[in-house]
């Protein structure tokens, strides 16, 4: 599974997403919704673990 190595600091499928709003110079890039999206595909990754794994 490559999820677990999959951490780019953008999404590729909606480059959009931080070009709307830049805060990068707070440091923080990730809004709440990118890491709202983040904590989803984990806890997808992880019930593709237990279910196929």
């Amino acid at each position: 599974m490559e999820n677990f190595n999959y951490t780019p600091p953008l999404p590729p499928d909606r480059p959009t997403q931080n070009t709307d709003r830049p805060t990068s110079e707070s440091g923080r890039p990730r809004t709440r919704t990118a890491v709202i999206i983040g904590t989803v595909g984990v806890i997808i990754a992880i019930a593709l673990v237990l279910l196929f794994g």
